[in-house]
């Protein structure tokens, strides 16, 4: 059963590793690709693939197939994405095995440039802990090392000087089968002790962030930490009033739908909303003030809550008819 390890380099160097059967035996495939796009290509082409077949986005630099939605495809695999340091989450998170170093960062910062968190994100984010999906998905918090373990977002824990180490053992394995290649990862997680004794770094807020966050409106959410009144929501109420209107509202509902959909109709959903994000303002000025001219300052439109009316969000999750996304 083939396997499949990828790592995003620093230098942007993408390195798939593959066990591929031929016949009766098993040969070991290496295929290294090199993506360096433009971030406005890669902005075009984000959601641009063939839609028989599910493609993940790697931090901009390029795109890998991988399983499909529902767990299958033509060639099984199993996949295990590292993530030390900075990865794009679509081709991590709904893998079978994550891994995680002191290193990792995870976040999902998509309000802030006017979009929604997508690969996949209204339907992981709202499964996490609590309304703590609903929280990162909103704010753009990060999470580091072992905290994207704790919270279920990583299946492991590595040190990153053991990475090298981890992969020639897979690498190794004859035929792995699932439970292989989980007690390969098991030994290395329980041998890592890194932050162990470290808390989660949002545990003292948790409380708050369950109460803030548990309203079906964007505005509630804002009241909510307006009477807390505590630092820490006064913080996230900052943070929050800095990100799109349209963006706010429209991550909500995505992360309510999806918490009770399938992958495959929450994907059908954000392709939905990549096409009216597209054709909209806040995606385009987002991008143009927090990656381009990096001045930090977008002009929203509209520019409060208030503003984006129900209709207006309504027409960002309507059909696309036959042009809807297909599996």
């Amino acid at each position: 059963m083939p396997l499949l390890l990828s790592r995003n380099h620093t230098s942007h160097l993408w390195m798939e590793l593959q066990w591929v059967g031929l016949g009766d035996g098993e040969t070991i495939e290496f295929v290294v690709k090199e993506k360096r796009m433009r971030r406005q290509q890669v902005l075009q082409s984000w959601w641009s693939s063939s839609l028989g077949e599910y493609m993940c986005s790697v931090d901009g630099y390029g795109c890998c197939p991988c399983e499909g939605p529902d767990g299958n495809s033509e060639t099984k695999q199993h996949r295990l994405s590292s993530a030390s340091g900075l990865q794009g989450v679509g081709i991590s998170v709904h893998g079978q095995f994550r891994v995680a170093t002191e290193k990792s960062v995870f976040a999902m910062p998509e309000t802030a440039i006017g979009l929604f968190p997508d690969v996949g994100g209204g339907y992981f984010l709202p499964r996490l802990q609590g309304k703590l999906g609903y929280f990162l998905a909103l704010t753009g918090f990060r999470l580091k090392g072992r905290d994207v373990h704790r919270v279920g977002i990583a299946t492991h824990f590595v040190d990153s000087a053991k990475m090298g180490m981890l992969e020639e053992d897979l690498v190794a394995l004859k035929s792995p089968s699932k439970e292989d290649v989980a007690a390969v990862l098991g030994t290395y997680h329980t041998q890592s002790k890194i932050d162990q004794d470290k808390s989660f770094i949002l545990e003292e807020h948790m409380d708050k962030i369950n109460s803030c966050f548990s309203a079906n409106t964007v505005e509630q959410i804002i009241e909510n930490l307006q009477q807390d009144g505590s630092p820490f929501a006064l913080q996230q109420l900052k943070v929050i009033n800095q990100m799109s209107p349209t963006s706010l509202k429209i991550t909500l509902r995505h992360l309510i739908n999806g918490s009770s959909q399938t992958l495959q109709d929450v994907l059908t959903m954000e392709y939905r909303l990549s096409q009216a994000c597209m054709r909209g303002h806040d995606f385009h000025e987002g991008v143009r003030a927090v990656l381009i001219e990096k001045d930090q300052s977008p002009k929203w439109k509209p520019a409060t809550l208030k503003e984006v009316t129900d209709e207006d969000l309504d027409n960002y999750f309507k059909s696309l008819g036959s042009n809807d996304l297909k599996f």
